[in-house]
């Protein structure tokens, strides 16, 4: 039913679109001027589309190609046809339009952005037969681009077109056999429209620049006239634009700074409106960063302050300031770096008056750029105190050195030097460079004290003063010059010299000493005779104990601060005739006698005469001294001496006082001369002048004959022994000088290097297999043997081509401030140390503990009563530590040594081996004690110079 009605309505339509149609006979087509027609079923003629509206006109209207309603069958020349009429007859056949159609006529165009409306009107001729409209556009701008439409209005709007773009429209009329007629063309422009944004908008970015590339815009790209480019900083308001042709798809943005983040835009642009805005950001890459702008430099004393601008070139790629500074012409550079904010920065601790050179750059991550470098001197001060002010003293000189201040040093613009005697007002003063950190003092007398100052100068003020006081050193006169002999005697002569000349040496002058030689008849002792005070120009010197009727040859030398003088000669003199002594005697003897006898009978006879006289009594008890001890009784007397202690210490006591006397009548003045004092350990141990070791000169240096030891008789009464003190780092040339020069053949040790923590004596010995070198001397250790209380040692001492082997025995177990625990222990080593003696056949002992004086004396003198007891029937302590006392100072310093002494002496005689050598084991190393011979004999030591001295040693505690 649905379908019936449909193909009715659709036969209606397409009937209103004809004429009335002919009669067809035999069902064939027709053709008629006005249209085709579709025969009724008797053969009249239809109702026509204008007067019948049956919709029971057409049943059916199939075309060749398909059914088809109204008029759209107009594309198909013959149709095939059925239809139905009331009361249902049914008509079918076939139908042929008629001739195609003309142009449509009176085609209209309105154009939009993107549409354009057609308006038409049927062709005039044959109108009837339109079917339809066909519509066809392209874009006359691209190919590719026709599209059609069919209407079977008389109107079209052709939509979804570009605004901006020319158009071909065409609009053909055609029937049903689709015969189509000319078409009527029309070209038109799209209106204008705002084009949309840029397509594939493409960023690339170097350090100085942006590269832009895009498409034109997919929507209303035609209507693009040109497009705008604009860029800033981002954040900034400063906006830079561009217009660029519309056939421009590409821009390079240039001029930019590096390392900075640019927001870029890109919009197509018609006639009157900008379209959508295309935005991105975009940062440029690093580059190294240009210098820095206005740095400004400012200086004070101690500082420099630094501020700066960041490069004007890429400065936005700092990721840090790196500052540095230096001395001009140093290379020791000081850097730090600051933040990319950072625009100022001070340069603290710096030293006035220095020109530095300051650096100043922007680092970026990787790298450092250019470099801005000045060069800036700190402002002026007052320098601060010279430093390390040195002050060595000559005769009459005295030497500077120092060092510029560590203080502001460098505005240092001179120096001034300044000195006077102490106490005078006089003072002198130069000014020397700034360069210049040594001057000499000259033209000073020797002996005086001085105050020197050196300060430092800058343009306008003097810095603080340093102030030092110092004393010229001592120097030995000249020779004193013979004058005269002012009286002449059978055993005195006086003899006047002139002084030499003072004026610049003001050390005070001790003795005159004069030396007088026999030389008619020779061999007659020498004969000394020692000044009393000085005059201004002269001195006279008294020499008593000449021989009568002898002619001598005297010569005079200067003692004082600084020492010995040259010798000055006299000329030759002959003493006086002798009166005949035993006249002169026995005449003195008769007075003396009778004198004496009258005393008594006048003193008898008043009864005032005492007997026995209580002041010779009182006399002899104070100069009482202990007396020699038989051998064989001195092991009880030596008990009863230890078991009554104050008895003991009264007999020590007593050997202090008389030492005390031995130090006022010897002079030290070799060991207290200034340019000797370093050479001893302690100031208070000094030798006797007489009994001094003494060394050959080196190049005429008069401090070159120093050292600090003593020559020491034995047993034998000739010299045995030298005592010393342990050397010095700085001595031990000197110590081996000794040994070599005086023929040492035993080296005894009886202290540590170390006690107590305390340096005690240097190792002036090699260890074993090793050489030692002093001066042109090497010695080396070729054994070392431990035993249980001392070390033995050979020692092979080797100078130019002459060579000596020397024994060192080093005895460990003497405690600092002691004695050895046992006396056997001590007795035993004398023993092997008398062995050692015995093999070298000659040569001397040189003993030594730290000063030389307190184990070095009881060791001596246990030495020496060993060797005493074998060979007497007495032993005297007392007078044998005596004796080594006027020799050298303090020997025995203590009275526990002194008793120490006692025992070992009680215990060696209560032992037979010792007293009786027949009774002696075969032990090597404890040989038979006899008498050895020595190299100097007492003859020698009488003939050692002696220099007589007011002067006594410092009272000083000295270290044992």
């Amino acid at each position: 039913m649905f379908l019936g009605t449909v193909l009715l309505c659709f036969s209606f339509i397409c009937l209103l679109s004809l004429s009335k149609p002919n009669i067809v006979n035999n069902n064939t087509d027709s053709k008629g001027s006005s249209g085709s027609t579709i025969p009724y079923p008797d053969n009249t003629v239809g109702p026509s589309r204008t007067s019948e509206t049956s919709t029971e006109y057409v049943k059916t209207l199939t075309s060749k190609g398909g059914n088809y309603t109204g008029k759209e069958f107009a594309s198909q020349s013959t149709f095939s046809y059925s239809a139905t009429y009331a009361p249902g007859t049914l008509s079918t056949g076939e139908l042929e339009c008629a001739e195609g159609p003309e142009k449509v006529e009176n085609l209209s165009v309105t154009e939009g952005s993107h549409a354009i409306t057609l308006n038409w009107t049927n062709p005039s001729k044959n109108d009837s037969c339109v079917t339809h409209y066909v519509i066809e556009w392209k874009s006359t701008m691209y190919e590719n681009s026709s599209n059609g439409s069919r209407t079977t209005k008389e109107f079209f709007v052709i939509e979804g077109l570009e605004a901006c773009v020319n158009y071909e429209v065409s609009v053909r009329a055609m029937d049903s056999n689709t015969n189509i007629s000319e078409p009527e063309v029309r070209n038109v422009t799209t209106l204008t429209d705002v084009p949309g944004p840029v397509v594939d908008l493409d960023v690339k970015s170097s350090p100085h620049s942006v590269s832009l590339e895009w498409m034109k815009p997919s929507n209303d790209g035609d209507c693009v006239t040109h497009y705008a480019i604009s860029w800033r900083h981002t954040g900034s308001e400063n906006t830079t634009s561009i217009d660029i042709g519309k056939e421009e798809y590409s821009f390079v943005i240039g001029n930019l700074d590096a390392c900075v983040e640019y927001e870029i835009s890109v919009s197509a642009v018609n006639e009157n409106e900008e379209g959508n805005i295309t935005s991105v950001n975009r940062t440029t890459e690093t580059v190294v960063p240009g210098p820095v702008v206005d740095l400004d430099v400012k200086s004070s004393p101690h500082s420099v302050s630094l501020e700066w601008m960041k490069p004007s070139n890429d400065g936005d790629c700092v990721t840090h300031y790196a500052i540095s500074w230096r001395h001009t012409g140093s290379e020791n550079t000081t850097s730090i770096d600051i933040g990319k904010e950072e625009y100022s920065f001070v340069i603290g601790n710096l030293d006035a008056c220095v020109e530095y050179e300051v650096s100043v750059s922007a680092v970026n991550e990787n790298e450092e750029g250019n470099i801005t470098t000045v060069n800036k001197t700190t402002e002026t001060v007052v320098p601060g105190e010279v430093v390390d002010l040195d002050l060595k003293p000559n005769p009459h000189n005295i030497s500077l050195q120092w060092m510029k201040p560590s203080n502001d040093g460098d505005c240092v613009t001179h120096y001034v030097i300044s000195w006077r005697h102490t106490g005078s007002e006089n003072t002198t003063s130069i000014d020397i460079g700034k360069e210049e950190y040594s001057f000499v003092i000259g033209n000073l007398d020797a002996c005086v004290e001085y105050e020197i100052s050196v300060s430092a100068v800058n343009d306008n003020e003097e810095g603080n003063i340093t102030a030092v006081n110092m004393k010229t050193e001592t120097e030995v006169t000249g020779a004193p010059k013979y004058e005269d002999i002012l009286c002449l005697e059978s055993e005195k002569a006086c003899l006047k010299w002139m002084l030499p000349d003072l004026s610049s040496n003001k050390c005070q002058l001790q003795n005159c000493t004069v030396v007088c030689n026999a030389l008619e008849p020779p061999g007659l002792p020498l004969k000394n005779g020692v000044s009393g005070e000085f005059q201004n120009d002269f001195v006279v010197v008294d020499v008593i104990g000449l021989s009568s009727s002898t002619s001598y040859s005297c010569v005079a030398y200067i003692t004082n601060e600084g020492g010995t003088s040259k010798n000055g000669s006299s000329t030759p003199f002959t003493t006086e005739q002798d009166v005949p002594v035993g006249v002169i005697v026995g005449v003195l003897s008769a007075i003396i006698i009778v004198g004496l006898l009258a005393v008594v009978f006048v003193t008898y006879h008043k009864g005032t005469l005492v007997w026995p006289p209580k002041l010779f009594a009182r006399a002899k008890q104070a100069t009482v001294r202990p007396q020699p001890v038989l051998v064989k009784k001195f092991p009880e007397y030596c008990v009863q001496m230890l078991e009554m202690p104050t008895r003991l210490g009264s007999e020590y006591q007593l050997l202090a006082t008389l030492s005390v006397d031995i130090s006022a009548s010897s002079s030290c003045v070799n060991g207290q001369m200034p340019e000797n004092k370093w050479k001893n350990r302690y100031v208070n141990i000094l030798p006797y002048d007489d009994t001094r070791v003494t060394l050959d000169l080196i190049d005429g240096d008069p401090s070159s004959h120093y050292i600090n030891a003593s020559f020491i008789k034995g047993y034998s009464n000739d010299i045995e022994y030298i005592a010393t003190q342990g050397p010095k780092e700085e001595t031990c040339l000197d110590f081996w000088r000794m040994v070599f020069q005086h023929d040492v053949s035993v080296i005894v040790m009886v202290t540590n290097l170390v006690e107590q923590d305390k340096v005690k004596c240097h190792q002036y010995y090699p260890d074993l297999r090793e050489n030692i070198v002093f001066g042109d001397m090497t010695i080396r250790c070729t054994t070392e043997v431990n035993f249980p209380i001392h070390t033995a040692r050979t020692l092979v001492l080797v100078k130019g081509d002459k060579k000596r082997k020397l024994s060192h025995l080093h005895f460990r177990e003497w405690p600092d401030f002691g004695v050895p625990q046992s006396t056997d222990i001590m007795i035993h080593f004398c023993q092997t140390m008398r062995h050692h003696m015995l093999a070298a056949e000659q040569g001397l002992i040189l003993v030594h503990c730290s000063a030389g004086v307190g184990r070095t004396g009881t060791l001596i003198a246990v030495d020496i009563l060993l060797q005493h007891i074998s060979e007497n029937k007495k032993v005297d302590i007392f007078g044998t530590v005596f004796k080594l006392r006027k020799q050298r100072t303090n020997m025995v310093q203590t009275e526990g040594q002194y008793k120490y002494i006692y025992r070992c002496i009680k215990d060696a005689i209560e032992d037979p081996t010792i007293v009786n050598p027949a009774t002696a084991t075969n032990n090597p190393l404890e040989p038979i004690y006899e008498n050895v011979g020595t190299s100097l004999n007492s003859l020698q030591y009488e003939k050692l110079p002696k220099v007589s001295s007011k002067n006594s040693s410092s009272e000083s505690e000295c270290e044992l």
